[in-house]
C-alpha cells in the first residue's frame, strides 16, 4: 500500500541520516538495499545497527546495553562507542559519554575526527569549555569549510585571532538562525581582535538579518561574490579563539531589549491581559524534531488559559502557521517586535527560544530529555541566556504543560519564581558593538 511504501521510505531516509551522522560511511559500514552492511565484520558488528535503531526509536537503555554487548564482543570501528556515548549523554551522564569517546579515539584513530566531534557535544554540555571548544574544531561544518576555502581561496588563511591591520575578516556562518543568534555575541570581540571590518557569509537572507544591527559587520549570502579578505574563520570557532576558558560572554542585544518605560510597567501591574507567546515546534526537518512537543494537543492546558483564565492572552509565535499571531512570512525584526511586547514566551528549543533569550523576555523553554548541548544536562537555567527557565520533560508532555498552566494560574509570571535572574534590559535602538573598536 502507499502508506507502507511511505513508511519504508521514511525508515530508509532515517537510516541514511543515521549512517551519515555517525560517520559510518568512513569506516567498514555501507548502506545498501535498505540495510547496513559491514565488509570486514567482527562478532560485535552485527549488534551495531540494532543498537543504532533502538536509540533512534527512543529506547535509550536498550540501545546502551546493545552497544555495550557489541563492544564486549569486539567491533571493527567506533560506532558502538559513539552510540553508547550518545545514550549516556541522553541520560545526562556527560562524563561517561566523554570517556567512551576518548577510549574510541585511542582504539580507532582513523575515526578520530568523528569521535572528537561527538566528544565535543558531551564536554560542552557539561560546561568543560576549554577542552570542549578544542574538540568542537572537529565538527563536520568546519572541516567542510577548510576544504572549500582551500579550493576556492587558497591564499586566504584560517584566522588565528591576530590583528589584520584593517583588512577584512571573512566569517562563515554555520548552522541555522538560532545557532547564529547564539554565536553573534562574539562578533564585537572578533572586530576588536582583528582590527578591521567583518563580512559574514550566510546561507540565507534570514540568517543575514541577524547581523543588520552590529557595527562594522556586513552580511552577504552565498550567492554574492566573496570580497577580498586577509583571513577567514568559521563562526562556531570564535569562542575557542576569543573566550575559551570560561562560560559564554553576555548576550548581545542585537534586537533590543523589552521596554521598561512607565507605560509597560503600568500595563504589567494594573492592566490585563497578560500576554503569553507560545511556539510549539521548530524546524520540522531538524534531527531533534522527533523529540519536540509538536502535537498541538499537548499544549491544550496552556491554550485553554486564553479562553477561560481571566486576564490571559495567548499569542502564537509559530512561523508559517495558521494559528500564528505573526505577520505572514515575518522578518526577524518583525518577530522580535512581537516578542518584545510579551510578558512571557513558552517555546520548544528552537529559533524562537534563542530570539526571546537574546531580547531578554522571560522565557520558559520546554525541553525533551536530550536537548541541544547549550541547555546542559540538568537544572532549570542556562549560562547562554539568563532570562530562560528550562522545564524538562520527564513523565510525558501533557503532565509538563499542566504544570506550566498551574504555575501561570498561581501568578508565576508576576514573581521571581517564574523566571531565572535577568540581566540589565536597557533599550538599544542604535547598532550594538564592543567599545571604541566597534563604534567607528
Amino acid at each position: 500500500s502507499a502508506a507502507m511504501e511511505d513508511l519504508a521510505k521514511q525508515r530508509d531516509a532515517a537510516l541514511r541520516m543515521l549512517v551519515q551522522s555517525m560517520g559510518l560511511g568512513d569506516g567498514p559500514w555501507k548502506y545498501e538495499g535498505g540495510k547496513l552492511i559491514n565488509d570486514k565484520p567482527l562478532p560485535g558488528d552485527a549488534l551495531v545497527p540494532k543498537a543504532l535503531l533502538l536509540r533512534e526509536n527512543g529506547q535509550i537503555e536498550r540501545a546502551l546495553w546493545k552497544s555495550q554487548d557489541a563492544m564486549r564482543l569486539g567491533v571493527s570501528d567506533g560506532a558502538a562507542y559513539s552510540n553508547a556515548a550518545s545514550c549516556h549523554g541522553f541520560m545526562g551522564r556527560t562524563g561517561e559519554a566523554a570517556t567512551l569517546c576518548s577510549q574510541a579515539i585511542e582504539r580507532f584513530p582513523e575515526q578520530s575526527d568523528m569521535l572528537r566531534y561527538e566528544r565535543a557535544f558531551h564536554r560542552l554540555r557539561g560546561c568543560c569549555w576549554e577542552v570542549g571548544w578544542e574538540d568542537w574544531e572537529y565538527r563536520s561544518s568546519r572541516l567542510g569549510l577548510v576544504k572549500q576555502m582551500a579550493e576556492f581561496m587558497p591564499a586566504v588563511p584560517e584566522w588565528t585571532a591576530e590583528d589584520l591591520g584593517g583588512e577584512t575578516l571573512l566569517v562563515m556562518a554555520e548552522g541555522g538562525i538560532g545557532d547564529t543568534i547564539m554565536y553573534a555575541r562574539y562578533m564585537p570581540m572578533a572586530i576588536a581582535a582583528s582590527g578591521g571590518p567583518i563580512v559574514v557569509v550566510c546561507k540565507s537572507k534570514a540568517v543575514a538579518e541577524v547581523f543588520t544591527n552590529i557595527r562594522r559587520v556586513t552580511a552577504i549570502t552565498g550567492e554574492s561574490a566573496l570580497p577580498e579578505a586577509a583571513a577567514w574563520i568559521g563562526m562556531w570557532s570564535l569562542p575557542k579563539l576569543l573566550h575559551p576558558y570560561s562560560e559564554p560572554v553576555p548576550v548581545l542585544p542585537i534586537f533590543g531589549r523589552p521596554d521598561e518605560g512607565l507605560s509597560a510597567t503600568l500595563r504589567q501591574q494594573f492592566l490585563p491581559p497578560r500576554r503569553i507567546g507560545i511556539c510549539w515546534h521548530g524546524d520540522k526537518d531538524a534531527a531533534a524534531a522527533i523529540y519536540r512537543p509538536s502535537n498541538l494537543d499537548d499544549w491544550k492546558p496552556l491554550l485553554e488559559m486564553g479562553s477561560h483564565a481571566g486576564g490571559i492572552e495567548i499569542w502564537g509565535l509559530q512561523l508559517g502557521d495558521k494559528h500564528s499571531s505573526l505577520p505572514p512570512d515575518p522578518s526577524l525584526r518583525q518577530t522580535a517586535d512581537v516578542i518584545r511586547d510579551l510578558d512571557l514566551v513558552i517555546t520548544c528549543d528552537g529559533m524562537i527560544a534563542h530570539l526571546a533569550g537574546t531580547i531578554g523576555v522571560p522565557t520558559w523553554m520546554v525541553l525533551h530529555r536530550y536537548g541541544y548541548w547549550p541547555w546542559e544536562p540538568t537544572g532549570e537555567s542556562t549560562v547562554w541566556y539568563p532570562s530562560i527557565r528550562i522545564f524538562r520533560e520527564t513523565d510525558g508532555w501533557p503532565n509538563l504543560f499542566s504544570k506550566l498552566a498551574q504555575l501561570i494560574s498561581e501568578g508565576a509570571i508576576s514573581n521571581s519564581e517564574g523566571t531565572c535572574e535577568r540581566r540589565d534590559r536597557a533599550g538599544h535602538d542604535e547598532p550594538v558593538g564592543a567599545g571604541a573598536s566597534a563604534s567607528d
